[in-house]
């Protein structure tokens, strides 16, 4: 089953316009001037921007009794020691485009990585190292990643980035379940 995670719920507003409609959410986290995770997509995009463990803390009294998936999307580098602080409860999430020399990093402290695989990003050294992938294609199609697919399909889980969100018709749910996807990062539902 293809879990929908809504785009860009990074305010208050978002979350509770859209939480209830979708199966989880996906934000963005970055460092703020006092070096704590805030949830912004830009810096300064809201005047008061939340902590990430407030965030995280409104959004579980929002989804209250439902079973949320949170994508978290990482925008600036040394989140590690916040992150797990504010993921320490928290096991139904994953972290996506993780900077590349904090890796390991990530990986020691035990948080959950899915890299970004697109035209632009391929992380082949890492496929088996991490809990998953997103996989993004700005301008073609999901089929050209044949064997990222095929390899992710035996025990990593898989994300994707909407075709909604890069101007294209979305899939169905047959064509993403034939994918192995069970995360869709998106802005409409099926």
């Amino acid at each position: 089953m293809v879990k929908f995670l809504r785009h860009r719920c990074n305010s208050l507003e978002d979350l509770r316009e859209w939480l209830p409609l979708y199966d989880g959410v996906e934000c963005d986290v970055r460092l703020n001037d006092s070096s704590k995770a805030t949830v912004e997509h830009h810096p300064g995009e809201h005047l008061y921007p939340f902590d990430l463990a407030d965030w995280l803390a409104l959004a579980d009294q929002i989804a209250v009794g439902r079973d949320v998936t949170y994508a978290i999307n990482i925008k600036s580098n040394g989140l590690v020691p916040e992150l797990r602080v504010a993921l320490l409860d928290c096991d139904n999430y994953f972290l996506f485009d993780v900077p590349g020399e904090e890796i390991e990093e990530y990986r020691a402290a035990g948080l959950r990585v899915f890299a970004r695989w697109s035209e632009y990003d391929y992380q082949q050294d890492f496929l088996g190292d991490l809990n998953g992938g997103v996989i993004d294609c700005f301008k073609g199609d999901y089929s050209m990643f044949p064997e990222l697919l095929d390899d992710l399909k035996f025990g990593t889980e898989i994300a994707a980035i909407g075709e909604d969100l890069r101007g294209r018709p979305p899939l169905s749910i047959k064509q993403l379940e034939l994918l192995g996807v069970q995360y869709l990062i998106t802005k409409s539902r099926l």
